[in-house]
Parts: structure tokens; C-alpha cells; sequence
């Protein structure tokens, strides 16, 4: 389901009988946090060779090569220079060859912006598991399962589209329509139902019965979402608690 290191824990109880455990852990987390580079690379190094030189740095930080991409052998001109934050260097270097990178259960994945790791594909609907409806929105496709640790990021998953539901248009964006392809399912999904895993969250209660994972995806060859948690990996509805008598 995770693999990762723990770098914060902390005990709680709601009331006498019922009591908790909070664990705050990521992947990758010492690379995220203390890993550095400095090196600079000669002329005549090809794009590939940079690839695998940050690789080979980041497996310095107890980080598996998982799924990667072979990148274009053409060669720098000149030399090229990396410095700082290790995880800067790799996201940075990766974005400017259209390439998305992923550092789940201590592995690092690379795939084009469209492109999935090659793993089975899931088959989502009301039999296999698939709860409620799956929605459309600007963000991406929104949908709910049973927990299934074979949801993976970068995975393919094939959804059951008969009760597809769709957001309604936010009109305030008026005559520029920047949100409308990523709400029309002519534009946003395909014929097969096949989209791309870019999110995935489980959640459940070891004292109650719901086991849940919630996903977010694009479609395969489809209209890509701007803004959200498929690109940012950020959700851009939480905001944080308000405290009494905050203004």
C-alpha cells in the first residue's frame, strides 16, 4: 500500500475509550529533504546520459529506479551545471523534456506526459468494485472504489462510463471557455473508457467499515486539465481549519 520513511508521529484520544495514532511519512523522504547535488556535466553529454547520472544520484538516497523512459540521445552543446535540492534538479530536468516524474514506495518513475508505467490495466465498474458514480470535472475524472492497493500512480484504469456524471460550466470564465474541454466528454475521455492514474488517496477506519480509494485521472490521448491535483498535486479546495475567533 506504502512504502516510505516516518518522520513524525504523534498519539491522541477523542474520548475515554477511543484513541489514535497520526503518522506523518512520505517516499523519498530523504532525498526530498536533504539530498543535494553538485556536478557539472561536459559538452557532448546526451540528454539520456543526464537522465541516468540524476538517477544514479538520487539511488545515492535509498530511491529505486523504477519505470523510466529512455530520453533523446542529442547532446548539449555545452556543458550543463546542476546545483541545489536534488529533487529541483530532477523535476526540472524532467519537465523540460515533457516528462513527469514520481517518487512512490521509494521508487522513481519517469513517463511522458501522456504516458502510464506498463502494469495490468484495472477494470473499474459496479462488479469490480467501483463506488457511486464517476464524475468529470476541470481537475480530471473523479472516481471512487473499494481500497485496491493495484491503484497505483502513472496506471492505467479502465472506467465504466454509462453513469458518467458531468460538472456544470463555470460561466464566470465567459466567452474564454478555458475550463469547457475538460468538462465535455467528447474532448476528456475516449471510446474505451481507458484514462491514466495521476492521483490516488485511500482512506478507511480500522473501527468502522468503510475502505476506500479515491482517484483522479485524465483520459488516455484526451484534453489534459490545467490546473489541480493531476498537475499539482495539490488539492486546491482544502484550505486550513479556522480557529475561533480567527477573522
Amino acid at each position: 500500500m506504502f512504502k516510505g520513511r516516518v518522520f513524525q508521529y504523534r498519539r491522541g484520544r477523542d474520548n475515554p475509550t477511543d484513541t489514535w495514532l497520526c503518522i506523518l511519512a512520505q517516499s523519498g523522504d530523504r532525498l526530498k529533504s536533504t539530498a543535494l547535488v553538485s556536478q557539472t556535466l561536459s559538452a557532448g553529454t546526451t540528454i539520456n546520459d543526464i537522465g541516468n547520472f540524476l538517477i544514479d544520484e538520487a539511488s545515492k538516497h535509498n530511491i529505486e529506479k523504477g519505470d523510466v523512459v529512455d530520453l533523446s540521445t542529442q547532446q548539449y552543446p555545452r556543458g550543463r551545471v546542476f546545483f541545489g535540492p536534488l529533487e529541483e534538479n530532477l523535476r526540472q530536468f524532467y519537465e523540460e523534456n515533457n516528462m513527469l516524474i514520481d517518487f512512490s514506495d521509494d521508487n522513481l518513475n519517469v513517463v511522458s506526459i501522456k504516458g502510464y508505467i506498463p502494469v495490468p490495466v484495472q477494470i473499474l465498474t459496479a462488479r469490480t468494485g467501483m463506488v457511486g458514480m464517476p464524475q468529470l470535472t476541470s481537475e480530471g475524472l473523479k472516481v471512487s472504489c473499494l481500497l485496491n492497493p493495484k491503484m497505483k500512480w502513472g496506471g492505467r484504469v479502465q472506467v465504466d462510463m454509462s453513469n458518467l456524471q458531468t460538472e456544470a460550466y463555470d460561466i464566470t470564465y465567459g466567452s474564454q471557455r478555458v475550463d469547457q474541454p475538460q468538462k465535455d466528454p467528447k474532448t476528456a475521455t475516449n471510446a474505451k473508457g481507458l484514462f491514466l492514474i495521476r492521483s490516488v488517496e485511500h482512506h478507511g477506519d480500522t473501527r468502522g467499515n468503510d475502505w476506500y480509494t479515491d482517484l483522479v485521472c485524465i483520459g488516455v490521448d484526451a484534453v489534459v486539465p490545467k490546473t489541480g491535483i493531476t498537475i499539482e498535486a495539490v488539492d486546491e479546495n482544502w484550505r486550513p481549519p479556522q480557529t475561533e475567533g480567527a477573522t
